[in-house]
């Protein structure tokens, strides 16, 4: 698959670097050049040493191991389907930090494939593949994510929890085949999803939590999934639901570019092509009409010249309210420091770091307006909780309903389905079975059969979600367990249940 790139970059920095190397294969970096296998036998070890400003370039290989980003430096493979990092299944393959890059790598067989926990990397050109839980998994920041292809990972393409992204974006990926859904937004999520193709993931393209229904969707191509979306979705008319015709999709080639004819072409925003943009369209948006000295592809106000006033100079923007709050400088009182508009003391100019006075800054706060619940369950996340109840006598899960005589759970299970995980997460020594049961309506085999496929619907959803399956065991035991009278409508809707049973 021929290198791909942005044509709009956030990350300044770490983009021009990547920009710098697709237009000219040269060695001009900001740092030192560091290559693996020939200064370190491994990506770890490289990177331990590597300091900001450094790039570690990989040659071609398939390195089993798993590795943290270093903040500041650009991590570049050789060729995207030929440099390989195997997670092994020990862990996620990559975890993230703060103003790194990771471009160019096939990235698999991780229990996820890029874990993000509040850090904003900058995660381009990659195939995540194979990954049993996410492809990608960020928690309270977003990382930028750009043309990547996020294919048949276990669970979710891609996995948002509390991530907000006022700067960054998911953007021109192409994400497919994925176990449950495409894009998962959880929580308080609010992020922008632009110039996506969304195809054929078994669920969802995307889904949206009722908490994170400011997520902008906008000029994407969500297609053959078997829901576009929940109905938490805010959709956009922009988006469209097309065949996206890619070039040669799958083995050997898995070349995800659109064909001339592709319904993506020139769809995208500002006319751009729905999914992957190639290193050919950079050189032909690599203009500086403004003349301030900065390309427009990282240019964020290409017909207005920067000011050079030494702050933010490499945006490309003159900088009459620095901090962008609103307020001008002349009246603000921290005019490097963005007012967070969150109606507390709004008219300072001045952020405030913990609203909720929980001690932990907003930034790193997934509910900054209501304190933490100190209680030895998720404590670092900023939001008010209950700890789980272990799971320590038989309970039927109310809310898990099927379709008519279907294994298939409908969308109001997930959120009963969430609070299971989030038991079995915290009390890891439990063990249940999963038992299935149906009313009197059928066969005797024929509900044996469904209720032991219903059981199994609910263990595998538990599955992808990084439940351990010798942790549960399926059952189905059909009609012969009623718990109510299966003469009356009422009675037969009680019997119809899914029910944990702890194991002693």
């Amino acid at each position: 698959m021929a290198p791909v790139h942005m044509s709009k970059k956030k990350h300044q920095k770490a983009a021009h670097v990547l920009f710098l190397f697709i237009l000219t294969a040269s060695s001009v970096f900001a740092g030192r050049k560091i290559v693996v296998p020939h200064d370190f036998p491994t990506i770890h070890s490289a990177l331990g040493e590597a300091d900001e400003g450094d790039t570690v370039y990989v040659v071609n290989g398939v390195y089993r191991e798993n590795i943290a980003l270093t903040e500041g430096v650009v991590l570049m493979g050789q060729d995207m389907l030929k440099t390989v990092i195997d997670g092994r299944r020990r862990g996620p393959c990559v975890k993230g930090a703060d103003d790194a890059v990771i471009a160019n790598f096939t990235i698999r067989n991780g229990t996820t494939g890029i874990l993000c926990r509040n850090a904003r990397p900058t995660i381009e050109r990659n195939f995540i593949v194979d990954n049993k839980g996410a492809g990608i998994h960020a928690l309270l920041a977003l990382p930028e994510i750009n043309n990547n292809v996020i294919y048949r990972n276990e669970w979710t393409g891609i996995f948002l929890e509390s991530g907000h992204g006022s700067r960054t974006s998911i953007d021109h990926n192409v994400i497919l085949e994925n176990g449950y859904c495409g894009i998962f937004c959880a929580n308080q999520t609010y992020v922008l999803i632009k110039n996506n193709v969304l195809y054929r993931n078994k669920q969802y393209g995307i889904y949206v939590a009722p908490e994170a229904k400011r997520t902008r969707i906008i000029n994407n191509n969500i297609k053959g999934n078997r829901r576009p979306f929940n109905s938490a979705a805010v959709v956009n008319p922009s988006n469209i639901s097309k065949d996206p015709l890619f070039i040669s999709p799958g083995h050997p080639d898995y070349n995800y570019f659109v064909k001339p004819a592709s319904p993506c072409k020139g769809k995208g925003e500002d006319g751009t092509d729905i999914g992957l943009i190639t290193a050919r369209m950079v050189q032909v948006l690599a203009t500086d009409k403004d003349g301030d000295g900065i390309l427009d592809d990282i240019d964020q106000c290409p017909d207005v010249p920067e000011d050079r006033d030494g702050f933010e100079d490499e945006d490309g923007c003159p900088d009459f309210d620095n901090d962008r709050d609103g307020i001008y400088d002349t009246k603000d009182q921290c005019p490097d420091d963005a007012e967070d508009r969150e109606g507390f003391q709004d008219e300072d100019g001045c952020p405030d770091y913990d609203n909720d006075k929980d001690g932990i800054q907003d930034v790193s706060d997934g509910c900054p307006n209501n304190p933490e619940t100190v209680n030895g369950y998720k404590d670092q996340d900023g939001c008010p909780d209950e700890k789980p109840r272990e799971i320590k006598q038989a309970l039927i899960l109310k809310g898990v309903n099927f379709k008519t005589a279907s294994a298939e759970l409908l969308e109001e299970s997930y959120y009963v389905l969430e609070k299971v995980y989030n038991s079995l997460e915290a009390y890891p020594h439990v063990r249940v079975q999963i038992a299935g049961h149906t009313d009197s309506q059928g066969g005797d085999q024929y509900n044996l059969q469904l209720s032991l496929d219903r059981a199994e619907a609910v263990r595998s959803y538990l599955v992808m979600r990084g439940i351990a399956p010798d942790r549960m065991v399926a059952r189905g035991y059909g009609e012969t367990q009623p718990i109510a009278d299966n003469g009356t409508a009422e009675g037969r809707a009680k019997n119809r249940r899914v029910e944990l049973v702890p194991i002693k």
